[in-house]
């Protein structure tokens, strides 16, 4: 594999270890966390970070390693998992997240001074900060207490290196890999690599245990490596380089002599070691699956559709000799089918690749708007062609920013109205019958459609005297142009964004259906065409779910 191949699977798992962290996140603003929540988030960062030192992505290493030492902080119970520690923590995910955009495209790092800041701020807790006991989970086998470290040698460490004992001897460590760690996913080089970006200088590497070449197989791991590492480098730091692959390998990590060290091995003898890709962290395992060009789906897809095609013409050249009821033929008939639906399926992906996006929108949109919004999202996996996936993602945007802009009111005036401070906005997709029904719905103000007309009058869309529906007045809302803004702001005010949600939908051969209530809210439904390989065997009528429905006062 080139170079940029591998860094084309790292980025990859930069997005699988991004959307754990921040599912793991969300169940944290919930409540529905654990410690193991804490280190989903912990391991998904640390993984990006040891790729991006691995691949020289000097800037994206720097602010996971920032981010890294708060999670660690939250996972070993010394610091607070609060509200404000929460926010933190999503800011800098969404800074993380734009970290990884600009290194994958090969822009400028992003501006991250100021989470830098509160991240270095947060990372020195005062010392009678309260603190909330969140466990960390071990990350290598445990032994047969439960402990997945060793206590005594921990004991030995603070008193060796305490700033009245400053250690001088520098590090010993000796890494042999296991015999299955490579069938396993692990890479040797990334470790290495890692213990190097320390300071690390290689003393030796142990080859004795390399058999003949007709015994040699390429999956094993029959090398070992000494290290020395300065003394000032942290004993904790070392060995959190080699926690995902504790009990994979035989690993010691000891002060040494350096009188009685070996020298360094010859330049000459050490090895360039390539860049590596780095493995996600097992809590992120998924169903089993491969990443295969497009293209290459695509021409199978067509393939088979051809080969629909020549087995219809057969069964019909079949039918005019009167062999068309052979019970060959009916197999086949199946089979042709089952291809088809395989083949339709290998095209389509759930809306949650395009529902994952709306998280940090709705972050975003409340720090902008001072609301206060939660955002309720069901059936993430319903399945959608991928050129609709790739489609849908602006209309729901639009939506979205509609639904916080113009119908969640602020906190102060829900309350005044008898409403909860916080605002709900929902996002859902539900099958209907030959299409999926995909939408967003909020427990806001309600579409004011005498509001509406009056501006339409205004603007000479419509004559004073017209006479509209209520299914008219929601329609003008889509005139390109317009808006119900009280004033231009950076979320609405243009008139852009219902029009691009219409053309869209309409370019996919959808509709867009407007629901709204006064006081109680509007919901916008995109109804999108199912392909008939993925429809469901029986579809019943279902209606657009109803508004949502609050107790006011």
């Amino acid at each position: 594999m080139t170079n940029e191949e591998i860094q084309g699977l790292f980025f990859q798992e930069c997005d699988e270890g991004l959307a754990a962290a921040e599912a793991a996140l969300m169940a944290c603003r919930t409540g529905g966390h654990d410690g193991e929540t804490i280190n989903q988030i912990f391991r998904a960062v640390h993984s990006i970070k040891g790729g991006a030192g691995a691949f020289g992505f000097s800037a994206l290493q720097s602010f996971t390693h920032h981010f890294e030492t708060v999670l660690d902080l939250v996972r070993g119970g010394d610091l607070a998992l609060s509200d404000d520690v929460l926010t933190l923590m999503f800011r800098a995910f969404d800074r993380l997240a734009d970290h990884v955009a600009a290194t994958r495209a090969r822009l400028a790092p992003p501006d991250d001074g100021e989470i830098l800041a509160l991240l270095r701020a947060a990372g020195s807790p005062a010392p009678s900060q309260p603190v909330l006991a969140v466990s960390a989970a071990p990350c290598g086998a445990a032994d047969v207490t439960g402990l997945s470290f060793d206590l005594d040698a921990l004991l030995g460490d603070l008193e060796r290196d305490s700033p009245t004992n400053t250690p001088s001897q520098p590090w010993l460590v000796r890494f042999r890999p296991g015999p299955g760690a490579l069938r396993h996913g692990h890479e040797p080089l990334l470790l290495l690599r890692e213990l190097a970006a320390l300071g690390g200088e290689l003393l030796s590497v142990d080859h004795a245990d390399i058999p003949a070449l007709g015994a040699l197989d390429p999956r094993g791991a029959y090398l070992g490596w000494t290290f020395r590492l300065p003394a000032d480098v942290p004993r904790a730091a070392i060995a959190e380089i080699f926690e995902f692959v504790a009990g994979e390998c035989d690993l010691a990590i000891e002060r040494a002599d350096a009188a009685a060290l070996p020298a360094p091995a010859p330049a000459a003898h050490v090895v360039s070691l390539p860049p590596v890709r780095p493995k996600a962290a097992a809590s992120f395992a998924a169903p089993q699956t491969i990443r295969v060009d497009l293209d290459k789906l695509d021409r199978l897809v067509d393939l088979i559709g051809a080969l629909g095609l020549a087995q219809t013409r057969l069964g019909l050249r079949l039918g005019g000799e009167g062999l068309a009821g052979i019970a060959e033929m009916a197999d086949l008939d199946r089979l042709a089918r089952d291809l088809q639906h395989s083949a339709q399926a290998i095209r389509t992906q759930p809306v949650e690749a395009v529902f994952s996006r709306v998280h940090r929108i709705v972050r975003e949109l409340e720090a902008q708007t001072g609301k206060r919004i939660r955002l309720e999202v069901e059936g993430e996996d319903i399945e959608l062609d991928r050129t609709v996936i790739e489609r849908i993602g602006e209309p729901l945007t639009h939506l979205i920013r509609n639904s916080v802009d113009h119908g969640i009111e602020l906190p102060a005036d829900r309350v005044a109205v008898g409403k909860p401070a916080e605002g709900v906005v929902r996002l859902a997709a539900v099958h209907g019958e030959g299409e999926v029904l995909i939408t967003v719905e909020d427990d806001g103000r309600g579409i004011d459609r005498d509001h509406v007309r009056a501006l339409a009058v205004d603007r000479g869309l419509v004559p004073a005297d017209a006479r509209l529906s209520e299914e008219e007045v929601d329609e003008l809302i889509f005139v390109p142009g317009f808006s119900t803004a009280r004033a231009l702001s950076s979320i609405s005010g243009r008139g852009v964004g219902m029009d691009v949600v219409r053309q869209n939908v309409r370019a996919l051969g959808g509709r867009v259906v407007i629901r709204s209530r006064p006081g109680q809210g509007t919901a916008f439904t995109l109804a999108l065409p199912l392909p008939p390989a993925v429809a469901p065997p029986f579809q019943g009528l279902m209606a657009p779910p109803p508004i949502l429905h609050r107790a006011h006062g």
